[in-house]
């Protein structure tokens, strides 16, 4: 049996226990980015193929007029609470048996769409993404995680434990035990879903094919550094201490990666920032010890 059971969601109906029609739904999270929504809501609707529902949950202002004006688009207030609590409530929406999410600052491909719609509905398919964020754009594929948790290592052997999120395809199924970390505003969510897959028994395959354009927006990036690095250090030991049942080394990694991260933060005079974002991490591994041992209600 496929299981994770690594988080509790209140009244959320798992897409396992709802009946799912073939097809394709696409999510796309948004907050305070008007221009780049408008852009990647039209990149949907002007492919090869259309998807079967296209979610829009908005965790800022002013998306709903502007999605209203694409049709069949299903616009939702967001939870305002960050993007994994944005991601599971576009997931308790979704109806279809593929799950696709996109950035509001994401143009897909012509064909995504219609590729979408041959993966398979038992593994999970990552391709890649061109990133405009550096002239000239630059190729991003997904890498596996290295000891301390950077995406570095290329995948030259299986298994693949690692996604670019905008252009992958999720079967639905897989979100009947998994949902986005709701202790992280953003960053290194994605990895952590890739291994809820693999240890749900879910394969992550590479498709060369299916691609989008990334324009990452300067918008809605407070703190983002700091953000990243907390969000690494928290999901790296959850990694090890939940995924693979080894508390010891995520013990050892927590004092390993609190120590580099400071060496860091000193070389690029960002201690204090540096020093807050491990503080903060440290603080969920605790929540979390605390929510594991408390008794159930």
């Amino acid at each position: 049996m496929r299981n994770s059971p690594y988080y509790s969601h209140g009244g959320d109906q798992l897409l396992s226990q709802r009946d799912l029609d073939d097809g394709l739904t696409v999510c796309i999270c948004t907050r305070n980015r008007p221009d780049e929504l408008a852009k990647a809501l039209e990149s949907l609707h002007s492919g090869t193929r259309t998807p079967d529902q296209v979610i829009v949950s908005d965790d800022g202002v002013g998306a709903g007029d502007l999605s209203r004006l694409f049709p069949g688009v299903e616009f939702y207030e967001g939870p305002k609470r960050g993007l994994g609590p944005n991601r599971n409530a576009c997931l308790s929406r979704a109806r279809f048996s593929r799950v696709a999410f996109i950035d509001d600052d994401v143009v897909v491909a012509k064909d995504f769409v219609e590729r979408a719609y041959r993966c398979p509905d038992d593994r999970v398919t990552t391709g890649w993404e061109l990133n405009f964020s550096s002239d000239p754009p630059r190729r991003v594929e997904s890498s596996n995680a290295t000891f301390l948790g950077h995406q570095a290592r290329a995948v030259t052997i299986q298994p693949r434990v690692s996604i670019v999120i905008n252009a992958t395809v999720f079967p639905a199924s897989l979100f009947s035990t998994a949902r986005f970390n709701e202790h992280v505003r953003y960053g290194y969510e994605e990895l952590d879903m890739a291994r809820q897959a693999v240890v749900g028994g879910f394969q992550i395959a590479f498709d060369p094919e299916l691609w989008v354009e990334h324009y990452p927006s300067l918008n809605s990036r407070d703190d983002y550094l700091a953000q990243l690095e907390t969000s690494r250090i928290y999901l790296t030991h959850r990694a090890y201490a939940v995924y693979e049942h080894r508390p010891v080394k995520g013990m050892f990694y927590v004092a390993s990666a609190s120590v580099h991260a400071v060496a860091v933060g000193l070389k690029r005079q960002n201690l204090a920032a540096t020093w807050r974002a491990v503080a903060d991490a440290i603080r969920l591994i605790r929540r979390d010890r605390h929510d594991t041992a408390a008794p159930p209600r």
